[in-house]
């Protein structure tokens, strides 16, 4: 099972929030970005992967999670890079 989550930064009109939208059938995520400062997004994208396993005649269950910051500014300052602590 995979699911694909991107989470994003925005801000309308005074307020600052945080959004998250899901995908659990598709490589795909549709949102509509709302940020009537400068169009710019901020956020992360996140890929959870649970595989089942049989391990020594043993039920097991890995899970892999990779956590990628995305932005669509040449330069920027993600946020998420010191929100979610990736190196």
């Amino acid at each position: 099972m995979k699911t694909l989550s991107l989470s994003v930064f925005q801000k309308s009109k005074d307020s600052f929030y945080f959004q998250t939208f899901e995908s659990k059938a598709s490589n795909e995520i549709k949102f509509k970005l709302i940020n009537f400062k400068d169009n710019q997004l901020l956020g992360i994208m996140t890929e959870s992967r649970v595989i089942e396993n049989d391990k020594a005649g043993k039920d097991m269950v890995d899970i892999i999670t990779t956590q990628i910051p995305v932005d669509n500014k040449k330069n920027t300052h993600n946020m998420a890079i010191e929100v979610y602590k990736i190196k």
